[in-house]
C-alpha cells in the first residue's frame, strides 16, 4: 500500500444533553473520570494528528476549550439547538 502525504484529521464530539460537565459523569464513574478521560484522549489524537477538531455545545466547548485548553486545532459548536432523542446521540 502506498503511504500518503495527506494530512492527518481527527474528530471528536460531543453532546452536553444541556447537563453540567462538572456534576454529571456521562456514563463514568463520576465527572472526575470522564474529563480525564479528555483530557488523555485529545493529547493522545493530538500526538498523532496534524489536526484534531471538536464538534460539540457552548457547555462542552466552555470545559473542553475554556477551562481544560485542550489541543484542538478547530472546535465547532453546532450542538446547542440539536434536536435529538437522546437514546440516538449514544450512553448517556
Amino acid at each position: 500500500m502506498k503511504a500518503t502525504n495527506y494530512p492527518h484529521r481527527f474528530v471528536q464530539s460531543f453532546w452536553t444533553i444541556n447537563r453540567s460537565m462538572l456534576e454529571h459523569g456521562f456514563g463514568w464513574l463520576n465527572p472526575e473520570c470522564h474529563l480525564m478521560s479528555w483530557v488523555l484522549s485529545a493529547h493522545s489524537l493530538r500526538a498523532n494528528a496534524d489536526e484534531l477538531v471538536l464538534y460539540t455545545d457552548s457547555e462542552g466547548a466552555r470545559i473542553l476549550v475554556d477551562t481544560l485548553h485542550l489541543p484542538y486545532t478547530d472546535v465547532v459548536v453546532c450542538y446547542d439547538e440539536l434536536n435529538c432523542p437522546q437514546a440516538h446521540w449514544g450512553i448517556h
